[in-house]
């Protein structure tokens, strides 16, 4: 079943997650998945290719993850090489990323945007019937090089199951759920520390020479 959309809050100062997830335990049943952390590098072209046709791309050491839309949902993962200074769409290995990739960027290469220190926890709510009506999202987005955090609850939605999610807003509603946020605002902020922000072709950027790279690829 499709996601059919997501919201996103900040998570107010005080309220623990385990505390939250308690308040909707009347309603709902829970599938929690394992805790995640990793450090990830966001890359674009120069001039913003990806974004402009709204996807959003990060890596791993030599995972990379490709999102589309709003909602955050993920399209394509697979390993590929590490970023470095710069990277092709030639360099990924043959495959669905690389399909992806080519067209978009054409000659232009990926370059670092945003390094973004991420933590966080899924979990599933369940019915009656033990089937997930919706996914609840916690989680850390720290910036590299800036000393601020965002604290973040995205509730992604399901169809079909209207009168749930109405009850998971308004559990959500009643325990200080309601300062909406960017999912994206790790992200934003990470770009502008590094100064450069989405579609902003004035950024400048360092171009740094490898022997094996021409003077035009370089500028790409």
């Amino acid at each position: 079943m499709a996601a059919d959309g997501t919201d996103t809050w900040i998570l107010p100062e005080g309220l623990r997650p385990d505390r939250l997830l308690a308040a909707l335990a009347g309603s709902f049943g829970f599938h929690t998945f394992p805790e995640y952390a990793a450090e990830v590098v966001y890359a674009d072209s120069f001039d913003w290719r990806l974004f402009q046709r709204g996807h959003l791309i990060h890596c791993h050491d030599r995972g990379w993850t490709l999102y589309h839309g709003d909602a955050g949902e993920v399209t394509v993962q697979q390993d590929g090489p590490e970023l470095g200074p710069r990277c092709f769409a030639r360099d990924f290995p043959p495959g669905p990323l690389r399909d992806l990739l080519t067209p978009l960027l054409g000659v232009r290469a990926l370059l670092p945007m945003a390094r973004v220190h991420l933590v966080g926890r899924q979990v599933r709510l369940l019915n009656r019937d033990e089937k997930t009506v919706a996914r609840l999202v916690f989680e850390r987005q720290r910036p590299a090089a800036s000393t601020e955090t965002f604290s973040l609850v995205r509730l992604f939605v399901l169809r079909g199951y209207d009168e749930e999610l109405a009850a998971v807003r308004r559990l959500l509603r009643e325990n200080g759920v309601t300062h909406p946020a960017s999912p994206l605002a790790g992200f934003e902020e990470g770009c502008r520390v590094a100064g450069h922000m989405p579609l902003d072709y004035t950024s400048k950027f360092a171009v740094r020479l490898d022997a094996d790279c021409t003077g035009r690829e370089a500028m790409v």
